[in-house]
C-alpha cells in the first residue's frame, strides 16, 4: 500500500509535469487533508490544483487504491 507521502509526491510530479510548477508536495498535502476531511472539489484549497489534485486522489480510489489517514 501507498504512503500519504508517497501518493502527495506522486500527484504533485503529474501536476508539474502538466505544467503547475507550484504543486509541491507540501501544498498537495494540503488537499489530500481537505480531500480525506470530506470537502467537496469545489471547496478544495490552492485553486485550480486544488481541482486537478482532486481528481486524481478520486481516481486513484475509483482504480481500488486506499488512501491512508
Amino acid at each position: 500500500m501507498a504512503t500519504k507521502q508517497q501518493i502527495c509526491e506522486a500527484v504533485s510530479k503529474s501536476l508539474v509535469e502538466f505544467g503547475y510548477p507550484d504543486a509541491t508536495p507540501d501544498l498537495i498535502t494540503d488537499i489530500y487533508d481537505a480531500y480525506k476531511g470530506g470537502k467537496a472539489e469545489k471547496d478544495m484549497p490552492h485553486g485550480i490544483l486544488g481541482a486537478f489534485a482532486y481528481k486524481h486522489l478520486a481516481d486513484f480510489e475509483e482504480a481500488g487504491g486506499e488512501l491512508p489517514a
